[in-house]
């Protein structure tokens, strides 16, 4: 009973010191004032609060000293506010404030004065709002900032040693903004960021010394600007020997950046230039970097794959070539890629692939050959992956299927369907391998709708009787019409003798009339 009693007590204690429009937990040590369209920060928060949640109200300004004598908070959340002024020092008690949201907010202006006491600040989010410029220094008290977070707001200038202070920032996000230009000094003093998000902004020049700074930066994420094949000067990555991920989708860029323009990435692991306007992959055109596992050139305008142009590439894992122009896979253009294991040349205009095309793979697991123009495939082109377990054959104009592609079928993923099947004896052939007890073979049936002959265009091949899969020989043909021609024979011979036995018997009477 006095433990009941005591917990009665408590809740009213933790009751009697909260705000009425909020919601306060000594346990877990929070105050949710959310959406309660308040204009003002309210008075009287309980002294052990240290998660504050004031999102989703009508605050439009947080005035100086917004929370006296409150100086356990560690997390103060103004997230979907209408803010458009931080007044200076509103957060001066605050010595112990770890992460700071200001997101979907109409601040103009990153609050330089107003976040300078918070000297402890590890996260601060600036996203979707209506920030024009980041000025010089604008962050230079807040030297223990970790994470920043600037993305979708409307910054087109970004002055020199802006970030100046933030030594120990690990992140930044600038994406969704109007950067045009990346300038000498402007990510100066960041060398300890490992991730710099800088997708969708209209940047088409990036300065020979811009990205020297980033000395530790392990992802640098470019995607969806206006970047061209002059937007690289040489060596602009010379200093990133820690970059492992760098990402150019969505540009308009029609070469793949030559080695003089990606030399000192020592340590790349994924390059994607997917979605742009790349039209040839030339010889040796490639940086030859044992690191690199993953390239990603899909949704281009490749049309040719000269000659050796993946040479030195001997460690890549994955290789997406899905979306192109590409008519024709030749012997020998992927004999660098002995350790690839995902290879995907869907969505092309292939029409012929050369029986020694994947011979060298000999671990790959996934293939993917599907939307093309495909109409054969030699029998044993899968005969060196026996690691093989998905490929991808559907949607070309395969007439026969080969056993050989799908022998290892119990352990392997095969897509056959929406192709002009012939269903003869030579798919018969085909069908009666799968025989003998494996429940792959249904899978695989299933997938196999007749188009040829007429008469079973549109069935399923597990639907049809044997006998009504056939093929005319040569032989049969011959002797089908040796058939024809010895009953014309017969029958003309027999016509003969029939107008000559005519002729007789008229004969015979006339005789004897005489």
């Amino acid at each position: 009973m006095l433990k009941i009693i005591l917990l009665i007590f408590r809740f009213n204690s933790v009751r009697a010191q909260c705000p009425l429009v909020c919601s306060c937990d000594d346990h877990d040590k929070t105050a949710n004032c959310e959406s309660q369209e308040l204009e003002a920060v309210p008075e009287n928060l309980p002294w052990f609060v240290q998660d504050l949640s004031l999102s989703e109200n009508k605050l439009n300004r947080i005035p100086k000293n917004a929370f006296p004598g409150k100086n356990n908070l560690l997390m103060l959340n103004f997230r979907n506010n209408e803010l458009v002024d931080i007044v200076d020092g509103a957060f001066a008690d605050q010595k112990k404030l770890k992460t700071l949201t200001l997101s979907n907010n109409l601040l103009t202006r990153v609050p330089t004065n107003g976040i300078l006491s918070a000297k402890q600040l590890k996260e601060l989010f600036l996203d979707h709002n209506k920030i024009q410029m980041i000025r010089q220094k604008a962050f230079y008290e807040n030297s223990e900032l970790e994470w920043l977070h600037l993305a979708n707001n409307n910054i087109s200038m970004i002055a020199g040693d802006a970030f100046s202070g933030l030594n120990q920032l690990r992140f930044l996000n600038l994406e969704g903004n109007q950067i045009k230009a990346i300038g000498a000094r402007v990510l100066a003093h960041l060398s300890s960021c490992v991730i710099l998000d800088l997708s969708s902004n209209l940047i088409k020049l990036i300065h020979e010394d811009a990205f020297k700074p980033l000395s530790s930066a392990n992802t640098v994420k470019l995607d969806s600007n206006k970047l061209s094949d002059n937007s690289f000067p040489k060596n602009v990555f010379e200093r990133s020997s820690k970059l492992e991920v760098l990402t150019l989708t969505n540009n308009s860029i029609a070469m793949i950046p030559p080695p003089e323009v990606l030399n000192g990435l020592n340590s790349i692991v994924t390059l994607s230039l997917s979605s742009n306007q790349i039209v040839l992959v030339k010889k040796k055109g490639m940086i030859s970097t044992p690191t690199l596992r993953r390239l990603h050139l899909d949704d281009n305008r490749i049309t040719i794959l000269e000659p050796e142009c993946f040479d030195g590439l001997n460690n890549i894992r994955e290789l997406d070539l899905s979306n192109n122009k590409i008519k024709a896979i030749s012997n020998h253009r992927f004999d660098d890629f002995v350790e690839l294991e995902k290879l995907d040349l869907s969505k092309n205009e292939i029409s012929t692939v050369d029986s020694g095309s994947f011979s060298k793979m000999a671990h790959l697991k996934e293939i993917d050959l599907s939307k093309n123009k495909i109409e054969e495939l030699d029998s044993e082109i899968f005969a060196q992956n026996s690691k093989l377990h998905q490929l991808s054959l559907n949607n070309n104009n395969l007439k026969l299927p080969h056993i050989n592609w799908v022998k290892n079928a119990d352990h392997l993923s095969v897509k056959l369907d929406k192709n002009p099947w012939t269903c003869d004896c030579h798919m018969v052939a085909f069908l009666n391998s799968f025989l003998d007890g494996r429940h792959s073979a249904i899978t695989v049936f299933n997938q196999i709708i007749c188009d040829e002959p007429e008469e079973l265009k549109g069935h399923p091949v597990n639907d049809i009787d044997e006998g009504h899969m056939h093929c005319w020989q040569e032989i049969d043909l011959l002797w089908d019409a040796a058939v024809v021609i010895w009953l014309v024979s017969f029958l003309y011979i027999m016509r003969k003798w029939r107008v000559l036995q005519i002729c007789c018997c008229c004969f015979s009477k006339t005789s004897k009339t005489t």
